[in-house]
């Protein structure tokens, strides 16, 4: 992953189309991420705004304090999450957010005793679906930061 603009862009093309495969290749996690079986749309949402406070997306930070908002986060909240701060949502929430937090600071990788710690939370399916969001948004955090580094190489 290369930075530019101090924001995490996909270094080639090669490694945007593995994550993308990564992400298309989960159809039953995505069904469950989709209807908000196992994990309802706000707790997406927090998941979501944490990574892209991280990755500094300003794309993915519009739209998605705009769900949030629609899923009943206050903008309080949502401000606090942007800056990592996880401490207000929902207590059985907040394992899955530090976690994804951690993830998201360390590129996109988490060890495998936190996965099985979540697991043991949020149960297999639970942390498929959590995975999902997880790549899913990194996918268009990383997508919209590189769009703006070739945007700001192009206007040189």
């Amino acid at each position: 992953m290369r930075v530019l603009l101090s924001k995490p862009t996909y270094p080639d093309a090669k490694t945007f189309w593995k994550e993308l495969k990564g992400v298309l290749t989960r159809p039953k996690a995505a069904v469950g991420v989709l209807t908000g079986f196992r994990i309802s749309a706000s707790f997406r949402e927090r998941m979501i705004l944490v990574v892209t406070g991280v990755n500094q997306c300003r794309y993915c930070r519009a739209a998605h304090s705009a769900l949030a908002r629609a899923c009943g986060i206050g903008q309080d909240e949502i401000d606090a999450l942007l800056s990592g701060v996880v401490q207000d949502a929902p207590a059985h929430e907040q394992p899955a957010l530090r976690f994804a937090l951690e993830w998201a600071r360390n590129g996109g990788f988490g060890r495998q005793e936190e996965w099985q710690n979540l697991e043991e939370r949020y149960s297999r399916k639970g942390v498929a679906e959590i995975e999902l969001i997880l790549k899913g948004i990194r996918l268009g955090n990383l997508t919209g930061n590189s769009f703006d580094a070739l945007v700001e190489r192009v206007s040189k």
